[in-house]
């Protein structure tokens, strides 16, 4: 059986009222094979508590996956 490692590396998430960005570095067996940032539009209101509850969901799990969308 082979097996791949892949490590996904997430920056700092920045959130305003309209827009969103991270920078992503993603590694295959240790070797770097992309990095960048993302950014995207969100309707996830201006209020702080809405911009925390994205930016939660951004960190759980989100922004790994549209990471390796990118791949």
């Amino acid at each position: 059986m082979r097996t791949t490692e892949i490590k996904i590396g997430i920056g700092e998430i920045d959130i305003d009222e309209e827009y969103f960005s991270f920078e992503y570095k993603i590694f295959v067996n240790g070797e770097l094979r992309t990095e960048g940032e993302y950014q995207d539009s969100h309707d996830w209101g201006d209020s702080k508590k809405s911009i925390k509850e994205f930016k939660k969901i951004l960190e759980d799990r989100l922004a790994v996956e549209l990471a390796l969308e990118n791949f």
